[in-house]
């Protein structure tokens, strides 16, 4: 199956170099994870090879066509016989592609089930009751790409009543895309379902959070993964700081409700709406894929991260540090993530971005705190252009540090409260090494007193739990993606495969392979 999974990514390459907006692309690589893939969320369209490894690609459609009856199918072909043809215009394929197929064959195709999916949409893409004044609506109109009328007033009526300074100049304003995915690394999606629950939440925090700037967050009809939001004000400056509190606010109570992260791309401080916002907020937003997810991320800042390498592994070990407490680890990686050394070079909007990412730092490894300590790390944000001096700097992040390690040091907590905040800990870092006497050293506990009180508690031992989580998370692994088992030993915190395949089978009973391709038990 190498050469077929070579096959695979390859078309997948070339379907993202024609950069479709906002189109997201998932892949399977049997019809049996296809059907999976189906049942638990709803596509625009796909491309099936007619030859698969076991339904053919016809049966498959014919199967998937009851689970979603409005998926538009292009069957990929190296057949060229009228029977297959046949049966395919049967099924209601949209077109019989035969390999090879060209680049310009294959993205024709593509935007002509685009361009009548657009056509064909609910109202709130499709050309029905396009009148009606709805700023979602609109909000989706522009991020889509399809422009309707110059005039903002007849093309966005719902916008232009809302804040007519976002088209005529006088405003300043932020146009974002907001990107929900899991807690965890991996590549197993948030289900539709769980998409659904979650997006209404993301909605409410940013409209509720505590901030000058006027605010629209609205879901994309294109990608339930994600939402669009503005953020404008009629003032001169301080936006920039007004939003990124915002987004530090809202993910930290975000991150501690479900399993999953918030990570926001932006555009530049622009003055008019149109198309080319939304190309830098996209652009803007890629920046996760290298720099990490759960981060907020603006246009203006790329050069920050491109010129030179930003210290990712320096940022990691920085919160490794403040993890374990380590006053005098954290202080000595804050000198030198901001050495003279570091430093050199950099042009100002390098040190806003790390400042405003070691503050980060801060409310997500410290997520317990009360309000008022939270609100002193938000404030914090805002001092990123005031606070120049390297010493002064370190100074003063060294400060905040020690403040956050003391209020979580001095919060009292009952041996199960404890246990709970070590369960969380647990959950969010099971697929990395976990250090059982630093966790209990955190939680002012002897070694062996946690074990004994986690064992009390949950009733398994820590290193049991750990390696269950791990299991579940392999389990999804091998149900949901064709990873290979070495990358899941990987991602799930096994450096040595062998040893997981040795855990795994003694947990299940089967081999990850026997596992993979036998039926499935609960």
């Amino acid at each position: 199956m190498d050469d077929e999974a070579l096959i695979r990514k390859g078309l997948r390459a070339r379907i993202e170099y024609f950069q479709f907006p906002d189109l997201e692309i998932a892949e399977a690589g049997s019809s049996r994870e296809a059907l999976e893939l189906f049942r638990q969320e709803e596509f625009a369209m796909a491309l099936v090879d007619i030859c698969m490894p076991d339904v053919n690609g016809l049966e498959m459609i014919e199967q998937a066509k009851a689970i979603r009856p409005r998926t538009q199918f292009l069957l990929l072909s190296g057949f060229a016989e009228f029977s297959y043809a046949q049966q395919a215009i049967r099924l209601g394929v949209r077109a019989y592609l035969n390999k090879p197929v060209s680049n310009e064959v294959l993205k024709e195709n593509i935007e002509s089930v685009l361009r009548e999916l657009r056509a064909d949409a609910p109202p709130e893409l499709g050309r029905q009751d396009r009148t009606a004044a709805d700023p979602e609506k609109e909000l989706n109109i522009l991020c889509s790409g399809e422009q309707r009328d110059a005039r903002p007033e007849t093309a966005y009526p719902g916008l232009y009543a809302r804040c007519p300074a976002l088209f005529d100049g006088t405003g300043r304003f932020y146009l974002a895309i907001l990107h929900i995915s899991r807690r965890d690394s991996g590549e197993v999606r948030l289900t539709g379902a769980q998409l659904s629950a979650i997006r209404p939440v993301v909605q409410g925090l940013f409209a509720d959070a505590p901030c000058d700037c006027e605010r629209l967050i609205v879901n994309s009809y294109q990608n339930p993964q994600r939402l669009y939001a503005l953020f404008w004000t009629g003032g001169e400056g301080g936006l920039k700081h007004q939003v990124e509190q915002m987004f530090f606010a809202v993910r930290q109570q975000f991150e501690t409700r479900f399993n999953a992260r918030v990570t926001v791309g932006i555009s530049r401080l622009s003055s008019t709406l149109n198309a080319e916002c939304v190309g830098e907020a996209r652009v803007a937003l890629r920046q996760r894929r290298v720099h990490g997810r759960s981060n907020i991320y603006f246009y203006e800042d790329i050069a920050a991260y491109e010129t030179q390498p930003f210290p990712e592994a320096d940022l990691e070990l920085l919160r490794k540090h403040m993890v374990r407490g380590d006053r005098a680890g954290v202080r000595h990686q804050l000198e030198s993530l901001f050495s003279e050394r570091q430093l050199e070079g950099r042009k100002a909007v390098y040190l806003h971005v790390l400042w405003v990412r070691v503050i980060g730092l801060m409310m997500s490894v410290f997520n317990s705190m009360d309000a008022a300590a939270v609100n002193r790390l938000l404030t914090q944000i805002s001092r990123a252009e005031s606070v120049v001096d390297r010493e002064e700097i370190v100074h003063t992040l060294s400060d905040l540090a020690d403040f956050c390690l003391r209020r979580e040091s001095g919060r009292e907590m009952s041996a199960a409260g404890k246990i709970g905040y070590a369960l969380d800990y647990i959950r969010e870092h099971f697929n990395e090494e976990i250090v059982i006497n630093d966790l209990a050293a955190r939680l002012d506990m002897s070694p062996s007193y946690f074990s004994s009180t986690f064992k009390k508690e949950v009733g398994q031992s820590t290193m049991q739990y750990i390696t269950g989580l791990r299991m579940e998370r392999a389990r999804e692994y091998l149900d949901s993606t064709d990873l290979s088992v070495a990358v899941i030993a990987k991602n799930v915190g096994y450096e040595d495969s062998q040893y997981f395949f040795r855990v795994f089978k003694k947990t299940t009973g089967m081999t990850p392979l026997q596992y993979r391709q036998g039926p499935k038990k609960n």
